[in-house]
Parts: structure tokens; C-alpha cells; sequence
């Protein structure tokens, strides 16, 4: 927005104030603690495990979240959890798939693969089912269930490009 409005040349000061508050929070969001947490998972460490459920459980959407949040799925899913764990793992992901498409999804199905939880995909099968839910959360639902049947690693694949056709010389 600073940019938009010319502010960069007509007061580099305001400027330069506006970026130093931009990366301070920007900082304040990633706290230590934060980027230290799927070494924690890593170790077995019980308080970073449940931190890492609590950030995928408020589901923050900030600059390079989905790395992050990626990055602890894919933790969680190599460590043994508890019971309370899967259960509050299996609410995170039904609410993934309820939400929005996101470049960190296939992380989230990953972790779905490996939870031992009925319930969840009994609530998989019902979204799929459902046609009163938007297309986009049943398409989120078969390829999360997809991913817990095994077939997941086709999902999502690009398509082969269409070959352009050489040219004729005259």
C-alpha cells in the first residue's frame, strides 16, 4: 500500500518507519519458540508437541505460515501420539478440509494417513457423500480419504503437457 501511494519517494523516513514496524511483527510472529518446535517434536518433547497442535489448531494465516505449519505435520507424523493428540489432530484436519484450499494441504493429508482415528474417517465419508457441501470440501474430503486408503500419491499430479505440434517447413 506504501508503494501504491508514492510514499517510498515522497517520505522515505515514513518509509523506512513503516518497513521496521512491518518486520518487527513480522518477527513477533515468528518467535523462537515457534521455529524451534519441530526440532522439539523431533526429541519427543511433550510441550512442543502439544504447542505444535495448538498452532495448527488456531490455524494461523501469516507470510510463510503454511511452511511452518508444514513442517510440524510432517513431524507429528513420524512421533507416536497420544490418544488425546490424534483426537485433537483428527478436529484440525476435518476443519482443513471444511475450510479453504491451501498449499500445505497435502501435509495435512500425510498426517491423516497415519492417524489410527475411525471417527474421522467416518466424517471423511460423510462430506464426501453429502451434496449440500461445496464441491470444494468434498474434493478435499476424497483426497484426504484417498491419501488414508493409500492412494494419495497421485492426487493433485500435473498433467502431462500437450505436446505442440513442430512446425511445417514449406
Amino acid at each position: 500500500m506504501a508503494l501504491a501511494n508514492g510514499l517510498r519517494a515522497s517520505d522515505p523516513s515514513a518509509y523506512r518507519n513503516l518497513t521496521d514496524a512491518f518486520h518487527e511483527r513480522l518477527q513477533a510472529a515468528y518467535d523462537v519458540a515457534l521455529l524451534g518446535l519441530p526440532d522439539g517434536i523431533s526429541c519427543g518433547n511433550l510441550n512442543a508437541i502439544n504447542t505444535s497442535i495448538a498452532v495448527l489448531e488456531a490455524d494461523p494465516w501469516v507470510f510463510r505460515s503454511g511452511y511452518l505449519k508444514a513442517r510440524l505435520l510432517n513431524r507429528l507424523k513420524r512421533t507416536t501420539l497420544s490418544i488425546g493428540h490424534v483426537e485433537r489432530l483428527s478436529h484440525v484436519l476435518l476443519k482443513i478440509v471444511d475450510d479453504r484450499d491451501r498449499p500445505e494441504f497435502r501435509a495435512y493429508c500425510r498426517l491423516a494417513a497415519v492417524l489410527p482415528h475411525a471417527c474421522l474417517r467416518t466424517a471423511l465419508s460423510q462430506r464426501i457423500t453429502n451434496v449440500q457441501l461445496a464441491e470444494g470440501v468434498r474434493r478435499r474430503a476424497r483426497w484426504m480419504m484417498a491419501y488414508i486408503d493409500g492412494r494419495g500419491s497421485n492426487i493433485g499430479a500435473v498433467l502431462p503437457r500437450r505436446r505442440l505440434a513442430k512446425p511445417q517447413h514449406m
